[in-house]
Order: C-alpha cells, then sequence, then structure tokens
C-alpha cells in the first residue's frame, strides 16, 4: 500500500475527534510535505469536521505547524453566499440558453409567416393590373381562372 493510499484512507469523518485530525496532519506532512500537507489539511477541515473536533488543543497545534483552522461567522457566510451565487448563476444560465434557442426559433417562425407576404406584394409590384384582375375574379366568387 502506498503513503497516498495511507493518507486517503485514513481522513478523519465528521464524527472523528481532534487527535484523529492532528495525527492525520501529521501522516500529511511525511507524506506530502509540510505546505502541501497544509493545503489539503485546511481543505478537507473545512468540509469534514464537526464542532466536537474544533477544540483549542487543535488549534493549538495549527499554529505551531502553520495552519490557520480559525473560522468565524464571516468566512461561514462567505462560503454560504458563494455557494448560492453558484446555484443561482447556474440557473440563469439554463434559462438564458432556453431564450437563446426559442429566439431563433421564432425568427425562423416570423420568416415562414412573412415570406408569402412578401411574395405576395412582389407579384403585385410586378404585374399589379393582372394581380389586381384575378383577386377582384377571386373576391366577386367568379373564381380566379386558376381552377376550371
Amino acid at each position: 500500500m502506498s503513503q497516498y493510499d495511507t493518507i486517503i484512507r485514513f481522513i478523519p469523518t465528521k464524527d472523528s475527534k481532534d487527535v484523529d485530525w492532528i495525527q492525520w496532519h501529521k501522516m500529511l506532512v511525511k507524506g506530502l510535505g509540510r505546505d502541501r500537507a497544509n493545503q489539503t489539511f485546511t481543505v478537507a477541515f473545512a468540509y469534514l469536521a464537526s464542532s466536537s473536533a474544533k477544540t483549542n488543543d487543535l488549534r493549538n497545534y495549527g499554529n505551531t505547524v502553520g495552519l490557520d483552522l480559525d473560522t468565524n461567522l464571516v468566512q461561514d457566510a462567505a462560503r454560504i453566499v458563494t455557494t448560492v451565487q453558484e446555484s443561482i448563476g447556474g440557473v440563469f444560465d439554463k434559462i438564458g440558453g432556453i431564450f437563446r434557442t426559442s429566439k431563433y426559433i421564432v425568427l425562423i417562425v416570423v420568416a415562414l409567416i412573412l415570406m408569402p407576404v412578401f411574395m405576395l406584394l412582389f407579384n403585385v409590384a410586378k404585374k399589379p393590373g393582372e394581380v389586381v384582375g384575378t383577386a377582384a375574379r377571386a373576391y366577386s366568387g367568379g373564381g380566379a381562372g386558376l381552377i376550371k
């Protein structure tokens, strides 16, 4: 079993005590070096540690090895706000995708509706007398002369 397997295998859980977190940090330092161990520990601690692990003993240990484990209400609120912003942003991205798609559908439908109107106007401009005569015969019930 490699050192990474050992490190991953012993990641503390929400039920872990401060002693377990300290022991795991020492394993991280041996396997990853101090800087990477501190980064890894800080992320894992922020997401996995319960309030029972956030003790003075752990904070004192963290201060001696360069860990900043002091979380406060402002940091927690900032993390919550970021999570909410990302969620809302995802919703608006989906809505925006729907509107982008529907915009093209509306353009196609409008083009299909307006095309016969423009064809009629073109024919009226090209041969006004013939179109008007055909329309008058069709309207008066005499037929347009197209169907016999």
